[in-house]
Parts: C-alpha cells; sequence; structure tokens
C-alpha cells in the first residue's frame, strides 16, 4: 500500500518573501544614499569662506554704504518717478550675507540701493514741467522705516534732492545695509518712502508693492498727448480786411503735479496742460497798407471750463511764448472740446489806418495724438 505525503502550498507564504525582500532593501538603499550625497562644491566652500571674512550687522542695526556696489540677486527693483526726477530702489531679500557685510548669528541682512537721476537735462518741450521752477520748488527726500520706526539714514548717502533742476545730469545715490532677527522678516514692516511736495509714495521692500496715491498719475505707459494741430481761426472780418493767421495747440499732457498747481486732489484726477498761441501772419487793406501793431486778448477754455492756473488771455503773437493753462480732469475724465474766443486788435501806429477789431470764436475736437 503506497503512502501519499501533502505537498505544502508555497503560495500561501508570498507575503512573507515580500516582506523579507523589503526588511533587506532599506538599508543597502540607505547606505547608498548616504554614499551619493555630495560633499560641499568649491563655490560652496569658497562662499562661507568668503563671507566669513564680511563685517558683521547685528539685528536691529544699521550700516551705511553711500558708495557701495549695486544689488544684485533676487529682491525687489522699482522705480519711484516724481514730477522732475526718476528714484530707482532696489532690495535684496534677506539672506546670510550680502556683497560687502555678513548677518551676525541667528540674523540676517538687507541691502537696500537708491539712485536719483533728474529726467530733464534741459526744459521739456512737452508741457508736463511747463517753466522753470519757482523759487522754493520742494526737495525730493527718501526715508526708511523698520516696524514704524525711522531708520537713522545718517551714513547711507544722499537722501534729499532738490525736485526740479533742469541741467542736472548727474547720478546721486545712497544705501543701507540692515539687520533683521532670522526668521523675522516675513512679519517685518520693512519701507522705503518718497516725498515730493507732501505728498508720500511707498514701496514696501519685502513684497515690492508700491503706494502712488495722489502721484498715480505720472506712472501712464506713455504720456497721453493730445493736439489739434494748427488750426485756422474764424473770425469776421470787414469787408475791406484780410487777415492770414493761425492758432496753434501745442499740447494738451495730462499729469498729476504742475508747478503752479500742486498735486491733484485725488489719485484718480489729472491736470490738463496745454498752450495756445496766436500767430498773426499778416492784416492788410487797400492793397500794400499794414498794421504795424497786433494785440491779442483771447481766452481758452476746456469742455467750457476756464483754466484753474495760467493765464486766459491776452494770449501772445507767437505759441513758443505762449503761457501754458491748467485745467483740472476729475475723475478719470478726458478732454473733448476745446474754445478760443475774444478778440484780435490791429493798430496803426502811424494813424494812417483806422483800427480793426477781429471777433474769435473756434472751437475744436480735441483728439489723441
Amino acid at each position: 500500500m503506497q503512502t501519499q505525503r501533502s505537498v505544502p502550498d508555497v503560495r500561501r507564504w508570498w507575503w512573507v518573501v515580500a516582506v523579507l525582500a523589503c526588511v533587506l532593501a532599506v538599508p543597502a538603499y540607505l547606505v547608498a544614499a548616504a554614499a551619493a550625497e555630495p560633499e560641499p562644491g568649491e563655490e560652496q566652500v569658497r562662499a562661507s569662506e568668503s563671507a566669513a571674512d564680511l563685517p558683521e550687522v547685528a539685528p536691529d542695526e544699521v550700516v551705511g554704504v553711500p558708495d557701495g556696489p549695486s544689488v544684485a540677486g533676487p529682491g525687489v527693483q522699482r522705480v519711484v518717478a516724481t514730477p522732475g526726477a526718476d528714484v530707482t530702489v532696489a532690495a535684496t531679500r534677506p539672506a546670510a550675507s550680502t556683497r560687502e557685510h555678513r548677518a551676525a548669528e541667528d540674523g540676517q541682512v538687507v541691502a537696500v540701493r537708491w539712485s536719483i537721476e533728474h529726467r530733464y537735462a534741459l526744459p521739456p518741450a512737452g508741457a508736463e514741467v511747463d517753466a522753470a521752477p519757482p523759487a522754493g520748488t520742494p526737495d525730493v527726500e527718501i526715508a526708511l522705516t523698520r516696524d514704524g520706526d525711522d531708520v537713522d539714514l545718517g551714513d547711507a548717502g544722499t537722501t534729499s534732492v532738490p525736485g526740479i533742476a533742469y541741467g542736472a545730469t548727474e547720478v546721486t545715490r545712497g544705501g543701507v545695509v540692515l539687520g533683521v532677527a532670522e526668521g523675522g522678516a516675513d512679519d517685518a514692516d520693512l519701507t522705503l518712502t518718497v516725498t515730493f511736495d507732501g505728498v508720500d509714495q511707498t514701496l514696501d521692500l519685502l513684497s515690492g508693492d508700491l503706494e502712488t496715491g495722489r502721484a498715480a498719475g505720472l506712472y501712464d505707459a506713455q504720456p497721453r498727448r493730445y493736439t489739434d494741430g494748427r488750426c485756422d481761426l474764424l473770425a469776421a472780418l470787414p469787408a475791406d480786411v484780410s487777415l492770414t493767421s493761425t492758432c496753434a495747440v501745442g499740447a494738451i499732457e495730462l499729469t498729476a503735479w504742475t508747478p503752479r498747481t500742486g498735486w491733484v486732489e485725488a489719485a484718480d484726477d489729472r491736470w490738463a496742460v496745454l498752450r495756445v498761441g496766436m500767430v498773426v501772419n499778416s492784416y492788410a487793406t487797400r492793397g500794400d497798407d499794414f498794421w504795424g501793431r497786433v494785440t491779442a486778448d483771447l481766452a481758452v477754455t476746456l469742455d467750457g471750463e476756464p483754466p484753474v492756473a495760467g493765464s486766459p488771455g491776452p494770449i501772445p503773437n507767437s505759441d513758443d511764448d505762449a503761457e501754458p493753462s491748467v485745467f483740472l480732469l476729475a475723475g478719470g475724465a478726458e478732454p473733448g472740446e476745446l474754445r478760443v474766443t475774444g478778440e484780435i486788435l490791429a493798430e496803426d501806429p502811424d494813424g494812417g489806418l483806422d483800427p480793426v477789431t477781429v471777433t474769435v470764436n473756434h472751437a475744436a475736437e480735441v483728439r489723441g495724438a
């Protein structure tokens, strides 16, 4: 009689085999990972050794670097516009070191640099800054605050320059390195403020956010100019008088500040600054007889409103000498109808011809240039 022995079913034990394989594989993986971890590179070692030789800045300490290098690497870079100068600001992110300084233990450092460049080497042809600045033109001033407290910028270099300076081509600079507590920068309040004529623009040096306030009109992508070109004046003339003249509307520029009016009251308001000139080429009657003296007494309105600054008349006999007029466009309004009204008086100094008065009533629809 033949006895049959039972054969174990190994398929029931597959999970045991799998567990043993995983257990044996983990040490091998850890050993391989440790072996693969790279040693610090030569550049990292050199950077660490170089930073160790830099001057140390403790948390809450401020070091002036008026002639320091430009800020490099990730961080904040913005241009803050003022009516006559641009302030370029750059700040590093909080880090263990900058190019010239290192943070103390348990601290970080932030490098802040600024430069101020006047926009006009010569008085501009446009109307934005339309005359030599009056006496007492405000300065562009720079201030720095940390957690609501003013930062001492006594050794920081340039912090104040004349706001408008024709012919000034030099770029002035300043800068500081600030120490902050490690990990505290996320909750810190670190801002740079540019002030001109009582209006502050505040730049958050950690986020890059810029609050422009009433200076918002300085940041149009392109200065918006409006012009009617050279327009013939429509005038009621005596039958025996011929008149050749033109009205020149040079430019209508929208801005947030002028020397005559200061700042607009609201962020979406604009000043519309324009020049209207009267050019009289000739007055003639009875052949070759001419008047030798011509004067104009004219008024200018924009959308029915007189200017808030600048003389509405008389306007000189040359568009180059015309005094700019400043109109208020409130709440983002666009300029519409430009109207020139008044009288032109022609006189003969020798008394041979009677004076002639010409009535002017010209309207033009302002359009984008």
